[in-house]
């Protein structure tokens, strides 16, 4: 379970914070394509020796996609290498994960583990920690737990986490299968827009509109509220949300309305004057969307335009930028172009002269791949060995 600040960072969209439902691939993961593609985005960040806060975020990044493919073993076993409390963040999501998969014994073990790392924490990362034991604790249906540690964070901080609150107290209500008072929670922060609360209430929103055992009248009104709440949001989140909602459109049989969401992304973008190097992000989650609805030439249209504006971006952010579109080529099919657009990425990531942003950028590379679940080949493998043992001064 990846988490986030809501601020608006520029357009993130590979996650929309604690709440997501986290999809879960557990059957056969021995031969799971993707995994050693993680492997290397773990192994890469951990390889950062200069800087301890970049190193633990990007691993956790990399543990992040594994719970996502159902790796729990593997995550496990990687978490224990975190240092500082990032871990206990991990290990909650973990908890959070698990709890999800219905391994419940498993989950609650996470739970433990995070507040054993949370009682040695001091300063603002612990109640974020608190706030991610919280949400597993709801996915658990354990209420009682999760309502008073976000009453009590809300009470210290409420402009940070009242709508955090609301959003976990909501899925802790839908968890228990009152799907009606979980709509009602967020529904009584309605007029707050505060960017925190507004965007913790969207996000809630978004999440029961995911919960695949809800009732469909039920999901589709919970998206609804959350394209409405997201109108209130900065151009990022809007775009982000419209995009989230044309994925579960879609999951829902409602195509129209998923190209129609997509169209109110380009809208916005529009209306907004966004130029040059600023527009690529957009231009690329659009491009994807695209390609998720079927549409591959309005897709490759975005994608084309997205990389031919690459190099106006910063330098570091251009790997990931080229990860991205690849991915989207994915999407269409085109499997070729996105291997070519890849190995630009990695070229582009191998000519930085320092090492830190070099292992930042080929461990988004290849978390990236990971999340794709695209297999390594011989000469990949090869040249991210050759990157990685090349490591070092100057960082």
């Amino acid at each position: 379970m990846q988490v986030h600040s809501p601020r608006p960072t520029g357009i993130r969209l590979l996650l929309l914070g604690a709440l997501a439902t986290i999809p879960v691939f557990g059957a056969g993961l021995a031969g799971t394509p993707g995994l050693a593609g993680l492997d290397y985005a773990f192994r890469f960040a951990s390889a950062i020796e200069t800087d301890p806060k970049d190193r633990a975020k990007a691993q956790e990044l990399a543990l992040a996609e594994y719970m996502t493919a159902g790796a729990f073993e593997e995550a496990s076993r990687r978490a224990d290498k975190i240092e500082g409390w990032r871990r206990g963040v991990v290990y909650a999501d973990l908890a959070a994960s698990l709890a999800r998969a219905g391994k419940r014994d498993e989950a609650m073990a996470f739970v433990n583990k995070a507040e054993s790392i949370r009682g040695g924490v001091e300063g603002w990362q612990s109640p974020r920690i608190s706030a991610h034991i919280a949400e597993a604790l709801a996915l658990l249906g354990d209420r009682e737990r999760a309502d008073t540690i976000v009453s009590g964070l809300a009470e210290a901080d409420p402009v940070q986490y009242t709508g955090r609150a609301a959003a976990t107290e909501s899925v802790g209500l839908a968890a228990g299968g009152d799907f009606d008072a979980a709509m009602k929670r967020l529904a009584d922060l309605e007029g707050n827009d505060d960017f925190d609360t507004a965007s913790w209430r969207t996000n809630g929103y978004l999440a029961l509109a995911r919960r695949e055992v809800a009732p469909r009248k039920g999901r589709l009104e919970a998206l609804d509220a959350a394209l409405r709440c997201s109108a209130t949001l900065p151009l990022p989140r809007q775009v982000e949300v419209a995009l989230e909602a044309s994925g579960i459109s879609s999951g829902l049989d409602r195509r129209r309305d998923g190209r129609a969401s997509v169209q109110s992304a380009l809208r916005a973008v529009d209306a907004a004057g966004v130029q040059t190097s600023e527009e690529i992000p957009y231009l690329i989650e659009i491009g994807r969307a695209w390609a998720a609805l079927g549409e591959p030439e309005k897709a490759k249209a975005s994608l084309f335009k997205a990389e031919g504006l690459v190099s106006q971006g910063l330098s570091i952010d251009q790997p990931g930028l080229l990860a991205r579109i690849a991915s989207g080529y994915r999407r269409i099919p085109e499997e070729a172009t996105a291997r070519r657009v890849e190995s630009r990425a990695l070229d582009l990531a191998a000519a930085m002269p320092l090492a830190r942003p070099r292992a930042l950028a080929v461990a988004a590379i290849c978390r990236q791949m990971g999340h794709d679940r695209v297999p390594l080949d011989q000469v990949t493998q090869s040249r991210l060995d050759g990157l990685l043992a090349g490591l070092g001064d100057p960082w």
